[in-house]
């Protein structure tokens, strides 16, 4: 929690989203064999999953809906899934979700972040 409280702007948010999308990027850089015979690695890019979920799913719905070319869905479902049905990760798809799904989408975000106004 912030000192503010529970109160985060969208920019913050975005901002999360992008720090966390370059943390699973120099994980997934190292290769599938390192992630694979690391659980640290994988819980790492697991929770950096939740954080752009969490993130994707509080931001206003204002700016969602100046950005309808993004995926909003999609990181929230997938942050549920993680969250609650944790005994049953598929790290396949955990691996190819921060191969191919997190890049484009974290370049969406930076491109927003980059030209965010409040307005």
């Amino acid at each position: 929690m912030n000192r503010q409280g529970d109160v985060r702007r969208d920019e913050d948010r975005l901002a999360d989203i992008v720090r966390a999308s370059v943390a699973i990027a120099n994980v997934v850089e190292a290769g599938r064999a390192h992630f694979d015979a690391d659980e640290q690695y994988q819980v790492f890019v697991l929770h950096q999953l939740t954080v752009i979920g969490e993130a994707t799913a509080a931001l206003s719905r204002r700016l969602k809906a100046r950005h309808p070319e993004v995926d909003w869905r999609s990181p929230q479902d997938l942050r549920n899934r993680l969250v609650h049905a944790y005994f049953d990760v598929d790290w396949d798809i955990v691996w190819r979700t921060g191969c191919n799904d997190v890049p484009p989408y974290a370049a969406q975000i930076a491109t927003i972040l980059e030209g965010y106004t409040e307005a």
